[in-house]
């Protein structure tokens, strides 16, 4: 508490000097002062919603594991190995109970996958999600939250961990997802009561003006609404774009009965059925550049997910996907090693996406959470 604050007031006194990490409040990982670490979720076995609780002013550490890219569990594995509770696979996870802990957050949020390849896919899609989840909740927090740093970014071997790049450097999931949540704006959308809200955070110092577009679909793909408007973005900080009854976006109801967790029990609780079988897209475009994100109404295990058709062109080093219906935690997988833009994608039907490659990427393969997912 002595040495090295006077090391550091001798050697640089422009800085304050912060004791430690965490360290603030009456307690050292306090939720009312100073950083925090946020580890309720991934080390104490807590679904990821409990992120949506902690009110931390700067979460400093927090963190969620996934599997590395499927390249890089081929090279380490032999064929024998390529199962997901094998000894190899698990040796390639030094978190005590790392693998159980994918298992029980996988099943809890998308279901049990098909086989290890599957496997694979789905944690980056459920870290990718539980990263955004916090990420999301803490930046409209701003300024009672002042900053999010997940752990981790890379590996020093190839490992099931929490980075977001694998010891390759082949970007997981969580690395595209990371582009989008800490982008200078980000849409949100939230269900509060009986009505949707439709948020954009800005990091600009200036207000902008913004084009909006709202669009609901059925995950059958069946359009159900969309509405184009302008708005104007507050400088540094949260705008409320607008609300909307679901009625309003063509959404209607249907009974539909799900579990929901009690006490030592699980009971029966009745949902909209059509609101479940909807997904609400929000898309900002500021500054010539594209902003979106979206929202489904349940775990994606309680929904009714449709396997997706997807157009995919290649010209040269660009690709161009176009999807028939929904499509989420879209992998695409390139024949040859090269980097590619974009990834881990969230797909609106009807709407191309463009992917640049680093060089010509071979033949591809598509992967979605529905394909992923074991229905037996």
């Amino acid at each position: 508490k002595k040495i090295l604050p006077d090391i550091c007031a001798s050697n640089d006194p422009s800085r304050p000097y912060w004791i430690s990490s965490p360290y603030g409040g009456s307690h050292p990982n306090s939720m009312d002062e100073g950083d925090r670490h946020s580890w309720d979720v991934w080390s104490n076995w807590g679904d990821y919603g409990r992120y949506l609780g902690d009110t931390g002013r700067f979460i400093s550490e927090f963190g969620f594991q996934a599997m590395p890219t499927w390249k890089t569990v081929l090279w380490y594995t032999a064929p024998e190995d390529r199962q997901i509770l094998s000894p190899v696979i698990c040796s390639h996870n030094k978190m005590n109970e790392g693998m159980e802990r994918l298992l029980k957050f996988l099943v809890g949020r998308l279901g049990l996958p098909k086989d290890l390849q599957s496997f694979v896919y789905l944690t980056q899609f459920n870290q990718a999600e539980a990263i955004k989840t916090g990420v999301e909740h803490w930046r409209m927090r701003k300024p009672a939250t002042a900053g999010a740093l997940y752990w981790q970014l890379n590996d020093c071997w190839p490992v099931a961990s929490w980075s977001c790049i694998d010891f390759f450097g082949r970007k997981k999931g969580l690395w595209y997802y990371s582009r989008r949540f800490f982008a200078p704006v980000l849409p949100v959308i939230r269900e509060e009561g009986d009505r949707l809200a439709f948020y954009a955070m800005s990091d600009f110092t200036e207000e902008l003006d913004a084009s909006v577009r709202i669009a609901a679909y059925s995950l059958a793909g069946n359009k159900k609404y969309e509405t184009k408007f302008t708005t104007r973005l507050k400088a540094d900080g949260l705008t409320t774009v607008t609300t909307m009854n679901p009625h309003e976006l063509g959404i209607g109801y249907s009974p539909r009965l799900l579990p929901v967790d009690g006490f030592c029990t699980t009971l029966p609780r009745e949902h909209n059925g059509e609101l479940l079988d909807t997904v609400v897209y929000l898309e900002l475009q500021i500054k010539g550049e594209v902003y979106r994100n979206y929202l489904v109404f349940d775990r994606f295990r309680n929904l009714n997910l449709q396997s997706v058709h997807i157009e995919t062109q290649v010209n040269g080093d660009i690709i161009t996907l176009r999807s028939d219906k929904p499509g989420f935690g879209v992998f695409v997988e390139p024949e040859t090693d090269v980097d590619i833009s974009d990834n881990c994608l969230i797909l609106e039907p009807g709407v191309p996406y463009e992917l640049r490659c680093s060089g010509n990427p071979g033949r591809l393969e598509l992967h979605s959470v529905h394909d992923l997912i074991l229905r037996a």
